[in-house]
């Protein structure tokens, strides 16, 4: 006959309950599967909220693969942004949305993400005292993030010339040729520099700038749209290929 278990009862006769397990069944998660599920969770709840909840978490949401794409809104902290750039050695995409730090950020950017491969920028002012985004750190951008190949821009204002110049030489210290497009505002001046950049380089040279077909699209009011047709012929002639550098919104 099989021994009767004893229970000890309390001076209030009440049974105790047997105490539970303390550790977690996450605790036995493999990291890498932890890095999958928490590929799914928004950036700020990783930096936020996960990480904090223990040691592993924390190292697993500092993965470099979890952070190749960032999107930051007004919400997140210049300081916390520029943390979150400069520890994410993979960054391939970043979009910045509604932020007046924009000089800061893309300055930081030049010099820690060298695969970055696109950028979008909306709404954006560069600082809280300027609307308009400093030409040095955008010329950083492109000379710094090699394989930066599209810069997708709107609702900013952009003053610089030698931006556009540098973008009409993009993949000249490459080995192999990388298309480079921009989305964004333009004036007359900077198409001029553009145009002219493209016309100059040695890297395509005069009989290259264009193909059978426009590989430029722009949209222009009618007076800067007279001015660019005079300029494009001018510069193009027949053959020749050249990386597609598409430029719309114009205003």
């Amino acid at each position: 006959m099989p021994k009767r278990r004893k229970f000890q009862i309390n001076t209030e006769g009440v049974v105790p309950m047997k105490k539970l397990r303390s550790r977690c069944c996450f605790d036995d998660i493999p990291q890498e599967i932890l890095v999958v599920i928490f590929s799914f969770i928004p950036k700020v709840e990783l930096s936020r909220n996960l990480s904090l909840v223990c040691k592993k978490w924390k190292t697993v949401t500092s993965t470099p693969s979890l952070w190749k794409s960032i999107q930051a809104g007004r919400n997140i902290p210049t300081n916390v942004l520029s943390k979150w750039v400069k520890e994410s050695p993979l960054l391939q995409e970043i979009h910045l949305v509604n932020r007046n730090d924009t000089d800061e950020i893309v300055g930081t950017i030049g010099k820690y993400s060298k695969n970055l491969q696109h950028i979008k920028l909306e709404d954006c002012w560069g600082s809280q005292k300027s609307i308009y985004i400093k030409s040095k750190n955008l010329c950083n951008l492109v000379q710094r993030c090699r394989k930066l190949s599209t810069f997708h821009f709107s609702g900013v204002k952009l003053l610089s010339c030698k931006f556009f110049q540098l973008l009409s030489t993009r993949g000249s210290c490459e080995q192999k040729r990388r298309s480079c497009s921009y989305y964004g505002p333009v004036n007359s001046k900077q198409m001029k520099s553009l145009l002219q950049s493209l016309s100059d380089s040695e890297l395509y040279g005069s009989a290259s700038v264009a193909a059978a077909e426009k590989k430029i699209f722009v949209e222009l009011d009618n007076q800067s749209l007279q001015n660019f047709d005079d300029l494009w012929r001018n510069i193009v002639s027949d053959g020749g290929v050249i990386d597609e550098v598409d430029i719309v919104n114009v205003q």
